[in-house]
């Protein structure tokens, strides 16, 4: 020992040892037993408890239309866990970079109507579609299986597979507004497999052009391999519809029918598959033949409900029954607008009368507590009571009934403003109610000048919030 040391030195120096050692070992376990790191959510309907919920998880590894599967704890490492996809909401995955954020805004895009700015985001994110030779300028295409891995249990990577689904749907929604034929053709293309022409490269370095397969979106994840999959189904149809294919666009319908009660699938689609014949007799120009048809899906819908046991299910079926009898109200009002036929408008607010809540409780009066209680719920929705209200509103109008015309269109423009299309249509014949309201209210000044007012500030509206409708260039 060194002479020079004293006690107090080495004890205090032993004891910074030990504590040192300490640390040194907590930090150590600290390494292997990290914090779990959550990175991925999904958002569900606890069917036993009716509540949302969100499910964090170190990693989602794959989204089917019939199960999502995910790691609980660590990203890469231990077993997967699956959850329903009927009983999900939405998945949010996060890739650490900026791609999310891609996907997120092109989203948004979507929803605000902004479709030519969503493809271009999406089509950055997956690669596909048709592109122009920088040497030659001539336009080719690139197939969306472009770089996917090989082998039997290989995936496409989810970025890839979630800007390849919004690609498709930007394309389809753009070119669906525009009437673009070729615009619907490009959205068949990112949606299923079709032979196109491509570029391949030559040992010489030249270009020369050879069919490919387009890889589309069905063909990528045949068999329901992705979440998106009736999603994708259902846009297909709507796109053959949309171009006259209704021989094709029926097949499919009837293909997402008998998957919805299969797999299953969420109950929207099985009201995507039963209103398709309705819309392709609407689009030959048989409305009788529409009429029919949405009638003959309200009764499929009916079934459903018969069937249905989970409450938050039972809700999204009683929507859809009150749906499927609004499309063929809707028809109607088109074939009494067409004919400017009073009874025919009369007939029509019959039906919507009967078609009111308090109605539906008596047609339904037999039907399970929970069965009546949904049907009810769904015929409140938005887009069912705007319809009705419009019915109505022109069944007074055409009556002479003008206060009570006004009354009704001016509910739907208040309450329902958001159904763009059917806001456009009460705002358009509320001008002409209010007018004819003005002329009958000529002995009572004060009316008068209201009634006018009010039809002013209708057709102002229509020129400016609905200035991009067909109302507005009727105004």
């Amino acid at each position: 020992m060194n002479q020079n040391t004293s006690p107090l030195r080495l004890r205090s120096t032993s004891m910074a040892f030990r504590i040192l050692s300490t640390t040194a070992l907590t930090l150590l376990v600290l390494a292997f037993v990290a914090p779990t790191a959550f990175a991925d959510e999904i958002e569900y309907i606890d069917f036993d408890t009716k509540e949302r919920k969100t499910l964090r998880v170190a990693e989602v590894t794959s989204e089917t239309w019939s199960k999502v599967s995910f790691r609980r704890k660590k990203k890469g490492r231990g077993p997967e866990e699956t959850i329903d996809t009927i009983q999900v909401v939405s998945v949010k995955r996060d890739d650490g970079g900026k791609t999310a954020e891609l996907l997120t805004t092109a989203e948004g895009e979507i929803r605000r109507g902004n479709y030519a700015e969503a493809a271009r985001l999406a089509k950055s994110i997956t690669g596909g579609g048709w592109k122009q030779d920088d040497d030659t300028g001539e336009r080719f295409y690139t197939s969306f299986r472009a770089g996917d891995p090989t082998g039997r249990k290989k995936r496409p990577d989810w970025k890839s597979e979630y800007g390849h689904f919004l690609y498709a749907k930007a394309v389809f929604m753009q070119a669906a507004e525009k009437g673009s034929k070729s615009g619907l053709q490009d959205a068949l293309y990112a949606l299923d497999d079709f032979d196109v022409n491509g570029l391949q490269e030559q040992k010489d370095g030249t270009k020369k052009t050879v069919k490919i397969k387009t890889g589309g979106f069905l063909a990528r994840f045949a068999g329901g391999n992705s979440r998106f999959f009736a999603d994708a189904m259902s846009l297909k149809a709507k796109c053959l519809v949309e171009l006259g294919k209704y021989k094709e666009a029926g097949a499919i319908f009837e293909e997402l029918a008998q998957r919805a009660l299969q797999v299953p699938l969420h109950p929207r689609y099985a009201y995507e598959a039963a209103i398709g014949p309705g819309a392709i007799k609407e689009a030959q120009g048989d409305l009788d033949g529409a009429i029919n048809e949405y009638n003959k899906a309200s009764g499929t819908i009916v079934s459903l409900l018969d069937q249905e046991r989970r409450a938050s299910l039972l809700v999204e079926l009683g929507r859809a029954y009150s749906r499927t009898r609004t499309l063929g109200a809707a028809v109607k009002l088109r074939q009494a607008e067409k004919a400017n036929n009073p009874g025919l408008f009369a007939k029509l607010k019959a039906q919507l009368k009967a078609e009111s809540p308090e109605m539906l409780i008596r047609k339904f009066g037999s039907k399970p507590q929970p069965v009546k209680d949904a049907i009810v719920r769904g015929a409140r929705d938005p887009m069912v009571r705007a319809v009705a209200g419009n019915g109505i509103g022109l069944a007074e109008l055409m009556s002479k009934n003008y206060e009570e015309a006004v009354f009704a269109f001016k509910q739907v423009t208040v309450q329902h403003f958001q159904i763009k299309e059917q806001a456009a249509r009460a705002t358009y014949y509320l001008v002409r109610a209010a007018r004819e309201a003005a002329k009958a209210a000529k002995s009572n000044p004060d009316a008068k000048a209201m009634y006018e007012a009010m039809a002013d500030g209708a057709k102002k509206a229509l020129e400016t919030t609905y200035g991009d409708t067909e109302w507005a260039r009727k105004g």
